[in-house]
């Protein structure tokens, strides 16, 4: 599906609870759970700087503990070859997406897959258990209409 790359979706504690691939032209050096790590922790870290830099009153100063949705809010950057999307929500969910750079918000996106994919089939599957990743063919399915009407 051109376009969109890839998906992760994290708690709040960092554990990668989905993965998917969909048109990501170069694998990338290392394991995959290196990789989840370090796009976890960069986006805590542009979370965390954005807050810090926040240019109104009341900012908290950089290393302090943010509530969700405190400070300025960091949704996406780009690179020269693909731009990262970042959804945070107040269950401590967080969704990165990579797409190629000419997508410049995925906010909408973000949000129809958490609403309409994520809580139907995953928070309210009593056999998805919190904190542990999770399969589920409804989430799958959801995904692929929502990204495939998305890259039409």
């Amino acid at each position: 599906m051109s376009g969109v790359h890839c998906l992760y979706i994290f708690d709040r504690a960092g554990t990668c609870l989905y993965y998917r691939e969909w048109d990501r032209p170069c694998r990338p050096t290392g394991s995959q759970e290196d990789e989840q790590k370090m796009i976890f922790g960069l986006c805590f870290t542009l979370k965390t700087l954005a807050a810090a830099i926040d240019p109104t009153e009341g900012r908290k100063p950089l290393g302090s503990a943010l509530k969700i949705g405190e400070g300025s809010a960091f949704r996406s950057f780009a690179t020269n070859n693909y731009r990262t999307h970042f959804q945070e929500h107040p269950s401590g969910i967080k969704l990165i997406l990579l797409t190629r750079t000419d997508w410049i918000d995925c906010q909408p996106l973000l949000r129809h897959i958490y609403e309409h994919a994520y809580v139907p089939y995953v928070v309210r599957n009593p056999l998805c258990q919190p904190g542990v990743p999770f399969q589920s063919e409804g989430f799958e399915s959801e995904l692929e209409t929502v990204i495939g009407a998305e890259t039409k």
